[in-house]
């Protein structure tokens, strides 16, 4: 009778401790690998939102001289820029984990300049080089997600992607070169959410 007691008494206490740890607030701060931060909204017990945002910012300077009496130096910097947004459908719970299917949609916006560029041989006219590039993404994932506290939850997803690339090429001297192109990939993901 002790004995069935005690039992009855530890299941009550798990259970209680898994309901305590899927008691997690409405809003969230994302820390996702890789590179992005966001936010994730619990519009309902099933349903949520994840906006998300990543930047990128770069400079290189570089020199090289020819034997023959021609030099070439460059400098350069790029920027990218990218938002995306997911919405998580919550299919399956089991205590604190909890699986999810997922559509993204993103947007990547990267520049790339370089500029005061000397050709071989010495004296030729510097130049500049611009790079714009624009990137669709789409994409479906599924994940799971890890309640380890009241405020605390660790993600993980996999899936597939699709891009749509639009890029765009010019010089000082108007020259104008555009292309455009697509890749389908794997994509996957970890992150934590700090809930308020």
């Amino acid at each position: 009778m002790a004995r069935t007691a005690i039992v009855c008494v530890l299941i009550i206490i798990a259970a209680s401790a898994a309901a305590h740890a899927q008691d997690h607030g409405t809003f969230g701060i994302v820390i996702a690998f890789p590179q992005a931060v966001g936010a994730q909204w619990h519009v309902s017990e099933r349903v949520a939102l994840r906006p998300d945002f990543a930047f990128s910012f770069n400079g290189n300077e570089s020199t090289s001289r020819s034997p023959f009496g021609g030099s070439s130096t460059s400098s350069s910097d790029g920027k990218s820029i990218g938002i995306g947004a997911s919405a998580l459908f919550y299919v399956k719970q089991w205590d604190a984990l909890r699986a999810y299917v997922s559509p993204r949609f993103g947007y990547v916006r990267a520049t790339a300049t370089t500029d005061a560029i000397t050709l071989f041989p010495a004296g030729a006219a510097p130049g500049k080089l611009r790079n714009l590039n624009s990137t669709y993404v789409t994409s479906g994932s599924i994940g799971a997600q890890y309640a380890l506290g009241r405020r605390f939850s660790i993600f993980s997803e996999v899936g597939l992607s699709y891009s749509d690339l639009e890029s765009s090429l010019s010089t000082d001297t108007t020259t104008q070169v555009e292309s455009s192109g697509w890749s389908v990939g794997s994509r996957a993901g970890v992150g934590v959410v700090v809930y308020f």
